[in-house]
């Protein structure tokens, strides 16, 4: 396919956004580690230093505090291994991925914004894999932007389900939500259409009050993607 330079500028600058998105949201979780830490080391260093012939150590809470921060040293790693890897799914334009990876990857880089929105965000995916010929970072750009549109329309407390089923040649990426039409506008329809071209897609939109959008890929790269509301 000869894409336009103007197609490529919009294709950079979306990736961008959407690059720089996921790496705000995961420093911010980081922000959040490394203040819980200052926290208690301040609270180690307060303990330490009100240490007096008749007022020994508080052990207990010496240990107390050390638990904490390693649970938040493992925070710290968890969000720094998911920014590597999101990082590096740039790498290859195109190549053999596994979609049960690459939905849970983005489920999972998407955690923050669903707190914001205050949803229940959560993944239903096969045992196996179920590999596509594609670029892992276009499609989590692709099913990022449905993840952001469906949780927009959820409410507080809902449920959002990000199911992924394999029967043969049909393959199925359903994100669900209560039972609402999704509010989106006609420039995000055509941002979505473009990007779901530059992944070989073909985006479908049924419009009205059923919410539902596909991404169907060609076969052999046989992959449909529903947002469903």
């Amino acid at each position: 396919m000869v894409r336009s330079p103007d197609r490529d500028l919009a294709a950079r600058q979306n990736g961008f956004a959407f690059f720089g998105a996921i790496t705000a949201s995961l420093s911010h979780e980081l922000n959040n580690v490394l203040a819980t830490i200052k926290e208690l080391s301040g609270l180690l260093e307060d303990l330490v230093h009100a240490v007096k012939p008749e007022r020994p150590l508080n052990g207990e809470r010496v240990i107390s505090s050390l638990e904490k921060m390693n649970v938040q040293v493992e925070r710290g790693r968890r969000y720094v291994k998911q920014l590597n890897r999101f990082a590096h799914s740039a790498d290859e334009p195109e190549a053999a991925i596994d979609l049960c990876d690459t939905v849970a990857e983005i489920v999972a880089l998407s955690q923050r914004l669903a707190k914001l929105n205050r949803v229940d965000l959560i993944t239903e995916l096969p045992e196996q894999m179920v590999k596509i010929d594609g670029s892992s970072f276009e499609a989590q750009h692709v099913l990022y932007r449905c993840l952001k549109a469906v949780m927009t329309a959820a409410g507080q407390g809902e449920k959002v389900v990000v199911r992924l089923s394999d029967d043969g040649p049909r393959i199925v990426v359903e994100v669900a939500g209560p039972d609402r039409a999704i509010d989106v506008s006609p420039e995000w329809l055509h941002v979505t259409e473009r990007l779901a071209e530059e992944v070989g897609a073909v985006f479908v939109s049924e419009g009205g009050d059923s919410g539902k959008m596909l991404l169907h890929w060609e076969p052999g790269r046989a992959v449909i993607g529903e947002v469903r509301l």
